[in-house]
């Protein structure tokens, strides 16, 4: 707790000297009044490199469970981890993806594995009336399927040793082998500028047959759709072009599952950005013994003024080692959400500080898990408490200097107070997780600090 407090007030302190010097200056923009700042019109982007490089997508990608964004508890369904790979060329993509599934309570586990290559046989858009259009596409799919043992166990317990999480190991189970084919027609009808409606049906072989459709909108670099492959669940994607962020939850469950994805060739394409409309950020928040998945999304105002919404989660099951009993595993869902008000005063050669100040609620819930599949999960009930943040951090990667696609990108750092009301509560509760040990006590408080990969947005961007 030492460090993390030095760290947060050697934070705060480089960026309020920063504050402080701007005190006797006057705003320009969001970013800042004119101080000496070197002009990024061009910055790295793929304009000037690599041109006639062949594939228009080289994405890779991996989702997990945790990846809650605290709204799903993450009742296990058995899908544990993936890591993927696509290509684009043309009407041709190559799709590989790897899948780990685990069950503690069963004893069992296995792993997949499916490479495909998808051509787009037929597609044509055609006009639908004043800036509306219909685009219709039909995709065709084949490839091989696996399922077995493809040594996931060992990938999984490397990376639990590293973040000193309990190692799990469970015999594999069932072998099969499999030809893929997949046939999926899709249609995108375009009501508003930047607004369309979606859908697509499918139909696709791997051991056996099924279908799955799905409808919903898009807007902007956001999408929304209600998907039914062997059960309901809704699908969210926010595409910022070098970046892609999804979430799918079960209706008839409460798991989730998140999936980050980057392209790598999104930084040889023609660069869309020209300035930021609105900024997202994505990173780590440690305190608690933990470390939180934090989100930031700040809407400017003003010239220096904006509104931000903060959402930070931790979810899925502590560190075994700590656990009460080998046979009871305690899974949580800690969420907070916050909205308050930044002020970023100037841009100085790239560090661009803010201050920023916000009240949310923060949600806490545990369940404890038996191992034994005879025993029912006992659900504590959950706790909601009010608190309210003070955050003082900068970019350190000037605006503008890195690009891709309609997006400029940096990293973000700073260093948060937070105030938590009803700390007694919140002690009482936390000692139900295994995560915290029986004499804990949670100071109304506490120091944070937060690193994040920063995206400012140009929305205007065609």
């Amino acid at each position: 707790m030492r460090h993390k407090l030095l760290v947060c007030l050697i934070l705060i302190l480089v960026c309020s000297l920063s504050l402080a010097f701007s005190a006797s200056n006057e705003a320009k923009v969001f970013r800042g009044i004119p101080l000496p700042t070197p002009s990024y019109t061009e910055g790295i982007s793929s304009t000037t490199f690599l041109q006639s490089y062949s594939p228009s997508r080289f994405i890779i990608g991996n989702g997990n469970d945790i990846y809650s964004f605290g709204l799903s508890k993450n009742d296990d369904d058995h899908k544990t981890f993936d890591v993927s790979a696509s290509v684009q060329y043309d009407k041709i993509r190559a799709d590989s993806l790897v899948t780990s599934y685990t069950d503690r309570v069963e004893k069992w586990r296995y792993d997949e594995y499916l490479f495909s290559l998808s051509y787009t046989a037929l597609s044509f858009n055609f006009d639908a009336g004043t800036d509306k259009s219909i685009f219709v596409r039909l995709d065709t799919t084949a490839g091989l399927f696996y399922r077995g043992n493809l040594n996931f166990q060992m990938l999984q317990n490397l990376i639990h040793r590293m973040g000193n999480l309990e190692e799990l190991y469970l015999p594999y189970v069932g072998e099969s082998k499999s030809a893929y084919f997949r046939g999926l027609a899709s249609f995108s009808f375009l009501v508003l500028p930047e607004f369309s409606l979606n859908g697509s049906v499918s139909a696709y072989y791997a051991n056996e047959l099924r279908f799955s459709c799905d409808a919903g909108f898009s807007f902007k670099f956001l999408s929304f759709s209600l998907n039914y492959d062997q059960k309901f669940f809704i699908y969210t994607l926010l595409d910022l072009g070098f970046m892609q962020i999804s979430y799918e939850r079960d209706l008839a469950s409460t798991f989730g599952y998140g999936t980050y994805k980057f392209d790598l060739l999104s930084f040889f394409r023609p660069v869309k950005y020209r300035d930021s409309d609105i900024y997202f950020s994505t990173g780590v928040t440690p305190f608690l013994e933990t470390s939180f998945h934090s989100h930031r999304v700040l809407v400017p105002i003003t010239n220096q003024i904006g509104v931000n919404v903060v959402n930070r989660f931790q979810t899925g099951f502590p560190k075994g080692s700590k656990a009460d009993t080998k046979i009871v595993r305690f899974e949580r869902n800690y969420v907070q959400y916050a909205v308050g008000a930044t002020y970023t005063p100037f841009d100085l050669y790239g560090f661009r500080p803010f201050v920023e100040a916000d009240i949310g609620l923060a949600h806490w819930q545990i369940d404890k898990i038996f191992l034994d599949k005879d025993k029912p999960r006992v659900v504590v009930p959950a706790l909601t408490t009010v608190f309210v943040r003070l955050s003082v951090g900068t970019w350190l990667i000037p605006e503008g200097f890195i690009k891709a696609d309609y997006t400029t990108i940096s990293v973000e750092v700073s260093g948060e107070l937070n105030y938590y009301f009803g700390s007694d509560k919140i002690t009482d509760y936390l000692r139900n997780d295994s995560f915290h040990s029986k004499d804990y006590v949670y100071k109304p408080v506490v120091p944070s600090f937060r690193i994040a990969l920063a995206v400012g947005i140009d929305t205007t961007a065609n």
